[in-house]
């Protein structure tokens, strides 16, 4: 059915799994594929891959954006398979990244790769 999905600062991971229960009675899930995903506040897109194009083939997202805080993404996502007790699952992940980290990361999209000699001796300024 339709679903309105708000922009995530984090990384938010929208996938289809099934969800099993071992012997100790722990939830565990399998044929975990991605759906669609949001983070640094961008709006809501497919997922890379075959599952997720074949899934969401001739559906896209309409994107609202009533502020910085209350945009959102809605789409109309098809029925799972219910025999298989597929269901949609909706995960946040939180990173950090060290300033070396962004430093390399600027490195690798302006140059042909970084070094560790050039992080050493990036002069970070005032």
């Amino acid at each position: 059915g339709a679903i309105t999905l708000l922009h995530s600062r984090k990384l938010c991971i929208l996938t289809k799994a099934i969800p099993t229960t071992n012997n100790d009675g722990e939830l565990s899930f399998a044929k975990i594929a991605p759906v669609a995903l949001s983070y640094d506040g961008q709006p809501w897109e497919k997922a890379a891959g075959e599952f997720a194009t074949m899934l969401l083939y001739n559906l896209e997202f309409l994107h609202e954006n009533n502020d910085s805080d209350n945009s959102s993404s809605r789409i109309v996502l098809p029925n799972l398979d219910g025999d298989n007790n597929e269901r949609y699952y909706l995960t946040s992940f939180f990173y950090h990244l060290s300033e070396e980290n962004k430093l390399a990361r600027l490195f690798e999209m302006a140059t042909f790769g970084t070094t560790a000699k050039d992080l050493a001796s990036w002069d970070k300024g005032p």
